[in-house]
């Protein structure tokens, strides 16, 4: 199937949290130039314009708090915290500065969005939804269905009146419901998959199967020790928040990560996502064996003069094995491997957390004396 659009459900933004600026989504600049297109529906714009400010105002508020503590914790100057509180808090409401991301992020691409009222009436929705048609299902609650239906019909419509077939990219299954019935619309879960229907160039797929080959099998190829030393820094610059459980207080320092072993995931390809003259961006999944290691302070509350004991600390490890979704920067002759250099690399998948177990001051591992 030949596709000259593409459009993105809200479920794909939820699943890379709404960084709009890089990853995949920096990916869709190629569409300003390209004869196919990218839109969106108004109704994805408006569910997505109101997670990303919930999303910002959460942040300015625990911002807020933090600052409000650094006075009364450490003491530090009102004149600091306002200088900081500048550079960081947003001088604009939260909803008009995701507004202007949103209107700069849909410009550069030369995206279009499709407006609901100029292409659907209001019965064809009533219509579909007593019929229970797709998007519509016969059984659950099917008033949360009226934002899918009216993106889709819109998208359809639209697609019809303009002579498109249009890719939509969406983890939702009433978009998937949908596609099945719609001649205009197909639907695809993954947005770098989505991305390799608008590579036409052969030369970037015959690359991307050449650097699979080199990934299993060539450890000591430059190309194969470049893409695994960048994902590994990617990695170690990770800042993690680490989880555990104690029968006393404490606090924590960063987590580090050691990784022990990066590679192509098995059975796992290398999917163009954008293909220059001489730059190319790949998509693949890699599998990782690491290491965290944090070091955490422990305390208890004397109940008579309500101050912190200290209790000792400990340094403790856990094993890790995330498989991560990378975005590899590629610059050279792509008509052989061994004229293309690395130019960088990016974790499309984010390691939030680092689960530690239970942990407890060093003193109460050591064994006992002997006697």
């Amino acid at each position: 199937m030949a596709y000259n659009a593409i459009t993105i459900d809200t479920s794909v933004f939820s699943q890379y949290s709404y960084q709009i600026e890089s990853g995949l989504f920096k990916q869709l600049d190629q569409f300003y130039v390209m004869p196919a297109i990218l839109v969106f529906s108004e109704i994805v714009v408006r569910e997505v314009w109101t997670h990303m400010e919930k999303q910002a105002s959460e942040t300015v508020k625990q911002l807020e708090a933090a600052l409000d503590k650094c006075g009364k914790n450490l003491n530090s100057s009102s004149g600091s915290i306002n200088q900081v509180r500048s550079l960081l808090v947003p001088s604009i409401d939260c909803r008009d500065m995701i507004g202007k991301r949103l209107h700069h992020f849909i410009e550069s691409k030369n995206g279009e969005v499709v407006s609901v009222k100029e292409q659907i009436s209001i019965d064809e929705i009533v219509e579909r939804y007593f019929y229970s048609e797709a998007p519509f299902s016969g059984s659950g609650s099917k008033k949360n269905e009226f934002p899918d239906a009216m993106a889709l019909l819109s998208l359809e419509k639209w697609a019809m009146r303009n002579g498109y077939q249009v890719l939509a990219v969406s983890r939702d299954g009433d978009w998937k419901r949908f596609s099945q019935v719609s001649d205009y619309i197909d639907v695809i879960e993954d947005l770098a998959s989505a991305l390799e229907y608008f590579q036409p160039d052969n030369t970037a797929h015959e690359f991307c199967y050449s650097l699979k080959n080199i990934l299993y099998r060539s450890p000591k190829h430059p190309l194969h020790e470049e893409i695994i030393c960048r994902i590994e820094t990617e990695l170690s610059e990770c800042m993690p928040v680490p989880e555990a459980d104690s029968i006393f207080l404490y606090d924590w320092d960063s987590v580090e990560i050691e990784t022990q072993e990066v590679k192509l995931r098995d059975d796992e390809s290398l999917i163009p996502v954008q293909a220059q003259k001489d730059s190319l961006v790949v998509q693949g999944v890699f599998s990782v064996a690491a290491i965290a290691r944090c070091y955490f302070d422990f305390s208890v509350r004397d109940s008579i003069d309500k101050d912190y004991v200290p209790m000792g600390s400990c340094v403790a490890s856990a094993e890790l094995e995330p498989d991560v979704d990378v975005l590899i920067h590629l610059y050279g002759d792509f008509s052989s491997v061994e004229l293309v250099t690395v130019e960088h690399v990016e974790l499309l998948t984010e390691i939030r957390s680092v689960n530690f177990g239970e942990v407890e001051p060093s003193w109460m591992k050591e064994p006992p004396a002997p006697q």
